[in-house]
């Protein structure tokens, strides 16, 4: 749902609503489509701490993933050195 943000400010009542409502039903929530540091932030400030998005990976092979998945510390990285960003929840 974060893809589609064009300006933060306007959308911040969205997607607080949607993040409001996963932990009303206790359910697990994964933001997609993350594709600036700015939506990765507000994302996470407002208790979102799962993404994905192009931010992260473009899309990969399979065989490529499994290599990936299987050294976990591939799964972690630093975006523009911001060490608030880190480590990035899996």
């Amino acid at each position: 749902f974060v893809h589609e943000i064009r300006n933060i400010n306007q959308e911040m009542p969205l997607i607080n609503a949607i993040i409001a409502i996963a932990r009303g039903f206790h359910m697990n929530l994964v933001a997609e489509g993350v594709e600036t540091v700015e939506q990765m932030q507000v994302v996470r400030s407002l208790g979102c701490p799962v993404m994905q998005g192009f931010l992260f990976s473009k899309p990969v092979p399979a065989n490529d993933m499994l290599a990936t998945l299987s050294n976990p510390a591939s799964l972690f990285q630093e975006i523009n050195t911001l060490s608030q960003c880190l480590p990035l929840q899996h």
